[in-house]
C-alpha cells in the first residue's frame, strides 16, 4: 500500500482518478501485483489509472475492513442521518478510541492522510486550469473585439452613431464571466465512494444494504477531509501503554535520573572526590 500511494504521489497520479473504470486494465493490474509480489520496482510506463486500480483491489481484499466489521454494525444501529457530519465524524473518533486494533488504525489514517493529499493537489490543479481558461477566454474576447472595430471602421461605426464609444459597448455585450469549471478528477466524496469497502462493509453482502453503505461512504468522506487532525494522531494510547499520561512522564523523569546516576558516581570517583552524601 504504501509503495502505490508514494508511486501515485509522486507522479501526480490524482489526474487520472477520473479513469479508474474507463476500459479494461487486467493485464497492467495484475503486472502491477505481481511487481509488488517480487519485489520489483514498478514501470513508470504503467497507467496511474492502473495503479488505483491495484490499490482499490488491494485494499478490498483484506480479510477485515480498516475499521472493522464491528464497525460498520455499529454504524448501522446508530443510524446517523445522512448529512450529519459532526456526528459522522464522533462515530470515526469513538472507533478509533473503542473498537480499531492499532496496526488497523496506522493502515486507516496513513490511506486517509494520502487521499486527502491527492484531493488537494487535485483541487489546486484545477483552479489553476480554471483560471487559464479564465486567461484565455478574456484574451479571445479582447481580440475579437480589436477585429470587429477594424473590420467596421471608425467612419462606418460614426454614419451608424456609435462612435468612439463602440468598442466599450462592444466588450459590454460579452458576459465576462470564466468558463464552467471542468469536472473535479478527486475529491473526498468521490475517494469516499471508491474506497469505502476497503474501510467499513459488512460480512455478508445482501440486498438491502444500499442506505449503509451510503453512509459508509459519508463516513469515510468526513475521516478523509478531517484525516490531518489532531484528535486523530494524538490522544490514542499505544499497545501496552499507560492511559494516564501523567504517571507515564513521572516514570519516564524518575528512570531518567536513575540512568544518569551511575554516570555522575563513576566521573567523581575518576577525579578523587566522594560523591556528594
Amino acid at each position: 500500500m504504501v509503495v502505490l500511494c508514494e508511486f501515485l504521489a509522486r507522479e501526480g497520479g490524482d489526474a487520472d482518478f477520473a479513469c479508474l473504470f474507463e476500459q479494461d486494465r487486467g493485464d497492467d493490474i495484475y503486472g502491477v501485483i505481481e511487481a509488488l509480489d517480487h519485489g520489483v520496482p514498478l514501470d513508470r510506463e504503467v497507467p496511474c489509472a492502473s495503479l488505483w486500480c491495484a490499490l482499490k483491489s488491494f485494499v478490498d481484499c483484506w480479510p477485515q475492513p480498516l475499521l472493522t466489521f464491528q464497525g460498520f454494525e455499529e454504524l448501522k444501529r446508530r443510524g446517523i442521518a445522512s448529512g450529519d457530519r459532526l456526528a459522522m465524524k464522533s462515530f470515526v473518533v469513538e472507533l478509533f478510541r473503542t473498537v480499531v486494533p492499532q496496526e488497523h488504525g496506522d493502515a486507516a489514517l496513513y490511506l486517509a492522510t494520502f487521499l486527502q493529499q491527492a484531493c488537494t493537489t487535485a483541487s489546486a490543479r484545477d483552479a489553476e486550469v480554471r483560471d487559464q481558461l479564465c486567461a484565455a477566454r478574456k484574451i479571445q474576447k479582447m481580440v475579437r473585439a480589436s477585429f470587429l472595430l477594424k473590420r467596421r471602421g471608425p467612419q462606418a461605426s460614426a454614419d451608424k452613431g456609435h462612435g468612439p464609444p463602440a468598442r466599450g459597448r462592444l466588450l459590454s455585450r460579452e458576459r465576462d464571466r470564466p468558463d464552467a469549471p471542468p469536472v473535479p478528477t478527486l475529491t473526498p466524496a468521490l475517494a469516499a465512494k471508491v474506497f469505502a469497502p476497503g474501510f467499513l462493509r459488512p460480512r455478508t453482502l445482501a440486498a438491502d444494504l444500499g442506505e449503509s453503505m451510503q453512509a459508509a461512504a459519508e463516513c469515510l468522506e468526513v475521516f478523509i477531509a478531517s484525516a490531518d487532525e489532531a484528535i486523530f494522531w494524538c490522544g490514542r494510547p499505544m499497545a501496552g501503554e499507560s492511559p494516564d499520561s501523567s504517571d507515564s512522564e513521572e516514570d519516564g523523569a524518575a528512570l531518567a535520573e536513575a540512568s544518569r546516576a551511575p554516570a555522575n558516581t563513576d566521573k567523581q570517583a575518576a577525579s578523587g572526590r566522594e560523591p556528594a552524601r
